[in-house]
């Protein structure tokens, strides 16, 4: 985090004096205090400053509501004299951080606000993190720091200088296009990279100069494979695959040669459970990417997405985080907003 960055503290209050001494018996190094003296204020305040925290002195028993519609993830202390443990439990409930029964010992109070106060800023620690990883963790377009990713990108950075031949395994999804114009980009091979969709293919592109990825290999009828086999020795082609091709050639429906010939080489893709460590850099990634001015997501959100299995991979998560963007209010992602 910059050291001159601040934790932002909003205290709502329905009188002056009651304001001055909460701030005064609050206030420390690193928190920046605003105040406001009725709910509706607090709550402009609250949408203008979007604080970390909330200090709820006041009578209004929708302020904590209008507040978690705003943005969940402010943490709200409420404080009341018409105390009871029946409401104590629905406001906790409700995503209250605290509830506290006045008069307040400023012992207790600076306890609950300690703890939120350190949170914050470990937060804020990580996301200034994440940024500095992410700045740094791109290889070609890919993003990752996995041990998984770091080694398919060390993998391609050995493998791009030198192949004439080679093959991109990994579920769907998973991102390999992403890695074939990474091993394009990287080696010495002719004119451009050439996407061709294998289940479609005509035999005139296999005449085509520049380096070929065929796209899900496993699905080029059997002529066409064997055109490929007589173009191998004049081009340079990836090939991507999601299906194990040695069933297909066991069955006669993959040529032999051909799988031989491509699979000299092989670089995998891990699929996006295998890189879980790279899921909030990516997330981070796709919400750069999008003109949504999305200035973060709730930790609800965050471990929506992190128990989330992601069968469609880093594609699902891109599309995911795409709607979130798209249908986002407030500049933040929360739960309502994940597809």
């Amino acid at each position: 985090m910059n050291p001159a960055s601040n934790i932002v503290l909003v205290i709502v209050g329905d009188n002056t004096g009651s304001l001055e001494l909460l701030s005064s018996a609050v206030a420390r190094a690193g928190l920046s205090i605003h105040t406001a003296v009725s709910s509706d204020e607090g709550l402009a305040l609250v949408l203008r400053e979007h604080p970390h925290i909330v200090l709820a002195d006041s009578p209004d028993p929708l302020l904590a509501d209008r507040i978690a519609a705003f943005d969940p993830a402010i943490d709200v202390i409420l404080m009341t004299r018409e105390y009871s443990d029946d409401a104590a439990i629905t406001a906790v409930r409700k995503g209250a951080a605290a509830y506290l029964k006045k008069p307040i010992p400023f012992g207790a109070l600076n306890e609950v606000l300690g703890s939120l106060f350190e949170a914050a800023r470990r937060q804020e620690q990580t996301d200034a993190l994440e940024a500095e990883i992410l700045a740094g963790s791109g290889f070609q377009g890919m993003i990752g720091r996995s041990p998984a990713a770091v080694e398919m990108f060390s993998r391609i950075r050995r493998i791009a200088p030198c192949f004439r031949t080679v093959l991109v395994s990994g579920e769907s999804g998973a991102g390999k296009d992403s890695a074939a114009i990474a091993l394009h980009n990287l080696s010495a091979g002719p004119g451009r990279l050439i996407t061709v969709r294998c289940a479609e293919m005509e035999n005139e592109l296999l005449r085509t100069s520049g380096t070929l990825f065929l796209d899900e290999i496993g699905a080029m009828p059997l002529p066409q494979q064997a055109m490929l086999i007589a173009t191998l020795p004049r081009v340079h082609v990836i090939a991507s695959t999601s299906r194990d091709l040695r069933p297909l050639v066991a069955r006669r429906l993959f040529r032999e040669d051909l799988y031989r010939a491509i699979t000299t080489l092989e670089v995998h893709v891990p699929r996006l459970g295998d890189r879980a460590e790279d899921l909030p850099l990516l997330t981070r990634h796709f919400v750069a990417q999008s003109r949504a001015p999305i200035r973060r997501i709730t930790r609800r959100a965050r471990a929506v997405l992190a128990r989330y299995p992601f069968p469609g991979n880093i594609r699902e998560l891109r599309e995911a985080v795409e709607h979130a963007c798209a249908v986002a209010q407030h500049n933040r992602i929360d739960v309502s907003d994940l597809p």
